[in-house]
């Protein structure tokens, strides 16, 4: 809780917000936990809005994927192993316009525009051509793969695809009406 508070309060300061988020299904842990849990878990990257080339862009991306999800430990990659499941991944795109509809990522490649002052990261978690969740960030430009908003975003976008508890799921926190 205090990891995904700190994204939250860090993307707030960095002009990050996230504009959008729909859970398709419930069960979403479970779904996770058969595709990811202690395995490669596959991750297609659209756009690159920096300067830097596209295969440093995409290791900067994967590396700030790497931990941030809740849940079982997993390997995000571009490159899975034989032991990736099949179907699953997630996909991002890095776009300078919002997409019109976030769960097409899973269906084909979404337009990508390019990259003025804002730049949006439209992402989901794609079972075979359904997205099971998808979102949609908006942050300012960025030019450098290691810039800490980059980061910040997708670091905000791996908890909520991936959160920690089921979407819609209140935890106790130990008041007295506790049985």
């Amino acid at each position: 809780m205090g990891v995904a508070l700190a994204l939250v309060l860090a993307a707030c300061a960095s002009g990050t917000t996230l504009t959008y988020v729909g859970y398709e299904i419930t069960g979403l842990l479970d779904q996770f936990r058969y595709a990811g849990g202690g395995r490669d878990f596959k991750v297609a990257i659209l756009g690159n809005p920096t300067k830097a080339p596209k295969a440093d862009f995409d290791a900067a991306v994967v590396a700030a994927m790497q931990g941030g999800n809740g849940g079982p430990t997993t390997h995000f990659t571009t490159h899975p192993g034989a032991d990736a499941r099949e179907g699953y991944r997630t996909v991002l795109a890095f776009s300078g316009a919002p997409a019109p509809n976030s769960r097409t990522l899973c269906q084909g490649r979404p337009d990508i525009a390019p990259v003025a002052s804002r730049l949006y990261l439209i992402a989901a978690f794609c079972a075979r051509d359904r997205a099971l969740v998808h979102l949609m960030i908006s942050l300012p430009a960025v030019d450098d793969p290691t810039d800490t908003r980059l980061a910040g975003a997708i670091g905000l976008a791996v908890k909520t695809l991936y959160p920690a508890i089921e979407p819609g799921e209140v935890r106790s926190t130990g008041s007295d009406f506790d049985p």
